[in-house]
C-alpha cells in the first residue's frame, strides 16, 4: 500500500499554488507528488499531470 507523508502534503499544496490558472485540486496534486516520490507513473487521462510533468501511464 502506498499512504502519502506529511512531505506529500506540503508538497502537494506548493503545486495547487504554483498553478492558479489551473482547475487542479488537492488529490490530482497529491497523487502526482506521490508518483514522483516513489517512480511510478500515475495512471490518468487527465491533462493536469502533463501540466506537472508527472510520467503518465496510459495503457
Amino acid at each position: 500500500m502506498l499512504a502519502p507523508t506529511a512531505e506529500d502534503y506540503r508538497t502537494a499544496r506548493t503545486v495547487v499554488a504554483r498553478y492558479p490558472d489551473q482547475h487542479l485540486t488537492l488529490f490530482d496534486a497529491l497523487v502526482a507528488a506521490v508518483g514522483i516520490r516513489t517512480a511510478l507513473p500515475v495512471w490518468t487521462y487527465d491533462h493536469h499531470f502533463d501540466i506537472l510533468r508527472v510520467p503518465v501511464w496510459r495503457g
